[in-house]
């Protein structure tokens, strides 16, 4: 095979274009503050970044529905958008927030948890759902007061399915247990008060 001078004139031009659009048009992240320890911050925030990206109109409306934490955040996203500010600025402000409300995060180089971040980000102002014991045999029910007020929900056993997770979390049977009214077995049942339904 014969490569002439323009034919490979052109592959070099046209890698160099893949190359600054790759570059030009790469997903948005947030730069590691290595003095005060981000990398817990960075990762989530990445993903709702991500998330928020997808469109900012829609899920600013959501993250300020869900509490004042995210919609700090989203505002934050919205002005490092619009160039008024870096995402390490909109971080740091969140971070600050969260550190004044609970220890558990620190500034400087003490660890954070990501799972204990991503609770406290994603906890509603509202209840989301609530636990129930419901007898299988007469339908009595009752109010355990557990109410679930974050989105997140974590699995403690990592060789199961999502929803075999997300079954074993929301219905229980409680074998030792038996109903007050008719001695029947009571499973566990959560009631969601807000459920998203996407078309």
């Amino acid at each position: 095979m014969i490569i002439t001078q323009s034919k490979l004139t052109k592959e070099i031009k046209m890698s160099e274009e893949d190359n600054d659009e790759s570059h030009g048009h790469g997903p948005q992240g947030l730069i590691w503050d290595g003095q005060n320890y981000s990398c817990a911050y960075d990762s989530v925030m990445t993903i709702l970044l991500s998330v928020w990206s997808q469109d900012p109109a829609k899920w600013k409306r959501r993250f300020k529905n869900m509490n004042r934490t995210m919609n700090l955040l989203a505002t934050g996203f919205h002005k490092a958008n619009e160039g008024q500010m870096t995402l390490e600025t909109a971080r740091n402000k969140v971070r600050h927030l969260l550190h004044q409300r609970n220890p558990l995060f620190p500034h400087g180089q003490g660890g954070t948890s990501v799972s204990e971040m991503s609770e406290q980000l994603l906890r509603s102002d509202n209840i989301i759902a609530s636990n129930w014991v419901c007898c299988v045999d007469c339908g009595d029910e009752d109010n355990l007061n557990k109410d679930l007020q974050t989105c997140v929900l974590q699995c403690s056993d990592q060789n199961i399915t999502t929803s075999t997770c997300l079954q074993k979390g929301f219905q229980e049977h409680y074998p030792r247990r038996k109903c007050e009214h008719c001695d029947g077995a009571l499973n566990k049942v959560m009631h969601f008060d807000v459920i998203y339904l996407k078309c």
